[in-house]
């Protein structure tokens, strides 16, 4: 590959990428695998001696060694010594396949939050649930939290156990259920482990009676 002397490429570059999501992860967070993230990726790994800001578009990606590997297609555009160069080169980069911890959780059924729908009068309890669940199920693929998803359902007497994988949008939803049907709503948590830093970790509750 010839040498281009505005721009420095290190010997090799990884890029981890999830063999299930397709979400790589770089800077310890996860990114859409688009053009956009992509180009701020190499805005990190790539020595440029441009002053100031300059751009990075990507042109065109392709696997090579059998998926093992990526080869990108860059332009970058920037001003040295008072003048604006713009360049196209080929950047290869080594790709580390793996499933992310987002992945493990769905597929172990992993939750943070349970919303359970009590409903009191037996004869609202059948058609309150048909409407509740429908809004619930809408609002987590709406939210752009990781693990925003109605795990499962369990019935109960007097209403139904909605497993949520993200503690957060199980709050929201809780909230919002309880303002625009008048839900009381109690919450509890339980202590259900510790991160390898020592941060404990809760799961949540949320009873809502209707």
């Amino acid at each position: 590959m010839k040498r281009n002397p505005l721009v420095k490429i290190p010997k090799e570059i990884k890029l981890k990428i999830c063999k299930r999501c397709l979400m790589f992860y770089h800077n310890r967070k996860y990114y859409e695998f688009d053009n956009e993230n992509i180009a701020s990726f190499f805005r990190d790994v790539l020595k440029t001696n441009f002053s100031g800001d300059y751009k990075i578009f990507v042109n065109n990606i392709r696997e090579t060694n059998q998926g093992k590997n990526f080869v990108f297609d860059l332009t970058l555009a920037g001003i040295f010594e008072g003048k604006l160069y713009k360049f196209s080169m080929e950047v290869p980069v080594k790709k580390e396949s793996y499933v992310c911890s987002v992945c493990l959780k769905k597929a172990s059924e992993y939750y943070e939050a349970i919303i359970q729908l009590r409903i009191l009068e037996r004869k609202k309890q059948k058609d309150l649930i048909d409407e509740l669940l429908p809004k619930i199920q809408s609002l987590t693929k709406k939210s752009a939290f990781p693990l925003s998803r109605v795990v499962k359902v369990i019935e109960k007497k007097n209403g139904v156990d909605v497993y949520i994988g993200n503690a957060k949008i199980a709050e929201q939803i809780s909230k919002k259920l309880s303002k625009e049907f008048g839900a009381k709503i109690k919450k509890s948590s339980s202590l259900v482990g510790q991160t390898r830093t020592g941060r404990r970790v809760y799961r949540f509750t949320y009873l809502l009676r209707f």
